[in-house]
């Protein structure tokens, strides 16, 4: 992934576009990504210097500590990774537990699963602003640590969190 700024401030990876999607979208008044040749051939993709792009670019890689199924709901059958550091809970299709199709998660950081890989913890971070989470059928306010298997209620999807403690102890 090389993440880049066009002369319009929007942020693409130019390893899959050659020029700004979101720029060839609005001057030629269409919805399709990397939208037509005759454009990108003008368009000066230079990568930026390297501190520039240091900024957008997430150093070294994230350990996984576990997996988050969702059992019901929309989404059901789905499964993500748990990985180190925190895992954002919400519709949006930037968050690391994307629930993309269930309409009653808010879009960004619902709720936020932290794991820490040193201590092999991790735990349930509710935003007091959003509705009712469920964990193990008790209602989390503020902070609930999970270990092993637990299932989690938000909205109406629920999700099973299986976390592998002290995975990356030697």
């Amino acid at each position: 992934m090389h993440l880049i700024k066009c002369d319009n401030e929007h942020i693409y990876d130019s390893d899959k576009f050659r020029s700004c999607p979101h720029c060839s979208k609005i001057s030629l008044g269409i919805g399709q990504a990397d939208a037509g040749a005759m454009q990108q051939a003008n368009v000066d993709t230079k990568s930026p210097e390297e501190n520039e792009q240091q900024q957008y670019q997430k150093i070294g890689l994230q350990r996984v500590m576990g997996v988050v199924i969702c059992l019901s709901g929309e989404m059901a059958g789905e499964g993500f990774l748990l990985r180190e550091g925190n895992n954002h809970i919400g519709r949006a299709s930037n968050m690391d537990i994307a629930l993309t199709r269930e309409i009653s998660i808010s879009r960004k950081k619902h709720a936020t699963i932290h794991c820490d890989a040193e201590t092999g913890e991790c735990e349930l971070l509710v935003n007091e602003s959003d509705s009712e989470v469920r964990c193990n059928g008790n209602v989390v306010l503020g902070q609930c640590a999970l270990q092993g298997e637990n299932e989690i209620q938000i909205g109406k999807c629920c999700l099973k969190v299986v976390t592998v403690p002290n995975i990356w102890k030697v």
